[in-house]
Parts: structure tokens; sequence; C-alpha cells
């Protein structure tokens, strides 16, 4: 048993996430480890800002643009477009882990075989016909009833195709996904590596440790965290028990804290790592530092919901609003607005946590902060909304000079 306080917690998990001192990784190598090493990213095509994925991103990567990713995800393919935690970007080399996930949709769809046969067909022809295909490029002429709602049977066709494994995301045009044959897109390689993982139990536990890796540290309570797992209670413990036997996680106490947590053992060298940092980040609203909100909220004391889907009465603070780091703390959260059409990034709102003390060096590290976010936006300059009081927000006149 590990015994920490909430600070050596919530400065642990900021190291491991890469956020302590951000927008460090370089390279598509530093994008393709960091997503190796938490598992997954989610994905979000709500692009208010910028899109989630981007946006966990560019907190972490020098000088990062959206065109990486894309980079990664669609010429490259060393990463890809694929469920784990909803909607999820993971790495290419985790293709033979999710063979089990992909069998039961196999076997889910096999009483619709029949009926998608002859749009099957087709779909296959006019991709080896035109290497890729959209639901727009598929007569269906007729809806059927869909996991979300009754849908045109081309769509249908299409998406039980890709959950099946037989068609990959080729590329995307905003949020259009054209699909592409797996044959044609993964290396032979990955494709008849088996799958690492021979009994289910083996998928409980491999899947508890990606779970736990994704955070960095982790408890066994329900989750949003534990979301696309499937995991229930039972079988989590079962599998945190083998972990613990294996040597491969650690149990973690935090003082207050009545839960017991656990880390990746390979990252208990962290806790000695006493590097200083004063930098800022903004953080995207699906981060995988905020996954689990409770938890968030019990070791930094900061409470957030991304509130988009919540009714506008109904809203504590705004529809599209970002959490902000400073040092080892959630020091705040903004409402960023986009003019596109004069280039430049509008603070609509700002919220500074309580008994916040904003000194120079918060100052100057939010300036950094905000210059690398406008360079990442694409936008020239930076100002506070006309509505805004700019008390304490007078460092925005300094970001992009």
């Amino acid at each position: 048993m590990v015994n920490i306080t909430r600070k050596e917690a919530g400065n642990y998990l900021l190291k491991y996430q890469n956020l302590y001192n951000p927008r460090q990784l370089k390279s598509d190598k530093g994008i393709v480890d960091f997503i190796q090493k938490i598992g997954c990213i989610q994905y979000d095509p709500l692009n208010k800002v910028a899109r989630n994925a981007d946006l966990v991103l560019q907190s972490r990567c020098k000088n990062y643009s959206e065109a990486a990713l894309y980079r990664l995800l669609y010429e490259k393919r060393e990463l890809l477009d694929g469920w784990d935690k909803n909607m999820s970007i993971w790495s290419v080399r985790d293709w033979p882990y999710f063979t089990r996930k992909r069998n039961d949709h196999i076997n889910r769809y096999k009483k619709r075989a029949d009926e998608f046969i002859s749009v099957r067909n087709e779909i296959i022809k006019k991709i080896k016909e035109n290497r890729y295909i959209s639901s727009k490029d598929v007569n269906g002429n007729r809806k059927v009833n869909w996991s979300w709602a009754p849908t045109d049977i081309g769509r249908a066709a299409l998406e039980s195709m890709y959950h099946c494994g037989e068609l990959l995301i080729h590329h995307k045009e905003g949020t259009r996904k054209y699909y592409g044959l797996t044959e044609k897109l993964l290396p032979v390689s990955i494709l008849n590596e088996p799958d690492p993982n021979k009994a289910l139990d083996d998928f409980y536990e491999w899947y508890a440790k990606r779970r736990i890796g994704a955070i960095g540290l982790l408890w066994n309570k329900s989750g949003d965290a534990w979301l696309g797992s499937h995991l229930k209670k039972e079988e989590r413990s079962q599998s945190i028990k083998k972990l613990l036997e294996k040597d491969e996680i650690v149990e973690v106490k935090i003082a207050g804290i009545d839960e017991i947590f656990y880390l990746p053992k390979k990252e208990l060298k962290i806790l000695e790592n006493k590097e200083k940092h004063k930098e800022a980040s903004v953080i995207a609203p699906l981060d995988n530092l905020i996954w689990d909100r409770k938890l968030v909220s019990k070791i930094f004391n900061f409470d957030y919901k991304w509130e988009v889907y919540t009714p506008v009465k109904e809203r504590k603070y705004g529809y599209y609003v970002l959490p902000v780091i400073y040092n080892e703390s959630f020091i705040g959260r903004c409402e960023p607005i986009i003019d596109r059409k004069n280039k430049g990034l509008i603070i609509q709102n700002w919220w500074w946590e309580k008994d916040i003390n904003i000194n120079q060096d918060m100052r100057d590290a939010l300036i950094r902060c905000f210059t690398d976010f406008a360079r990442f936006l694409n936008v020239e300059k930076i100002s506070i909304s006309n509505t805004l009081s700019k008390d304490g927000l007078k460092w925005v006149e300094k970001c992009v000079s």
C-alpha cells in the first residue's frame, strides 16, 4: 500500500497525463506514444472551438495542429477511429486486443445478414472501384430499425460492417465518414495477429488495466472512466485482484479519502519526481484527466460538468466551457468563442476558482498558455468580451504579441 496526500495525488496525475509541464510532447511519435500509454482519447464531433481530441493533444504537444492527428489517422495509419470509451481514437497496435468486441458484433448482426446482403455487396463493389465510400454513395432506398433510431439501410450496413471490423474509416470530411476495406488499410501482420486475450477473464483483466492506465490513478467505483469496458463491479474487482497478484498495479491510499485507488506499478517513479514547473494549460472537456468527475472533485476539489447537453436554464456556467490548470491546481474555467471572420479568440466568460492568488508567475504562465492556444486555433488576437469584467484578466492583452 502506498500512502500519499491529495496534493501528491494531484501532482502525480498531472505529471502522468503530461499536463504538469504541458505542451512538451514532440513529433508524431510523441502523440502515438502518449495515446498508447493512456489507451485512447475520446472523440466528439462537436467543433465549437476545436474538437475534443485536438484539444486533448494541444495541451500536451508542442506546436500542435489538427493536421498532425489527421496524418496519423488517415495517412500513416498509426492511429485509428474505434469504439472504446464511446467514440475514441486509439493505437493501431491495439487492433488484436479488440478481436472479442468485433466478434460480439459479428454474432449480433448474424440475424440481419440476409437483410443487408444486397447492400453489403454493393458497398464492397463500390469500394473496390473507388477505394472508399460514404453513406451518401449507397443506394439504400428504405429505412431499417437501428440502435439509435430508424435509419437508411445503407448507413446501417456501413456501420455494421465497421463494427464487425470489415471496414475502417478511410478518412473524414468534417463529420462525414468515408469507409474503406480494412484488409486494404491495415498491415497483414496486424490483421493476422491472434487475440492476445485467450479467455474472457484475460480480456476483463486487460480492460481493467487499460482503464487504470487511461487516467493513471483510478478507484473501483462505477463512473464514466469505466464506460465502454462493460465490466461490472464483480468483474472489475476480480480483474483488479489478479493485477495486484501479478504486481502490475499497486494500491494507493490518499489521505482524507476513504476509497482505495490503483496505480500502474511502472509509474510509481512519478511519485519520486520532484521537478517543479509553473505552467498553465487549457483542458479539453472530455480529457482523460477528468473522465471521472467525482474523482477529480475528491482529489482537486474541482467540480466540472460539460454543459453542452444541459438545458440552458439549468446551466451553471455555459455551453462550451473549458477548465484551466496552473501548476498543480485547477484555477478556473473559461468560455472561448472563435471569431473566424476576424481571426480572433474572444474570452466570452471567465470564472476563477475560490481563493486563487493571481500572482505574476501565474499571469506569465497564462500568457504563454493562451498564446500557444491562439496559435493552435490559428487566430491572430485574443480579446475579452465587453460584457466581462477585466479584473484579473489584464494579462490577456499581452497574448499573441
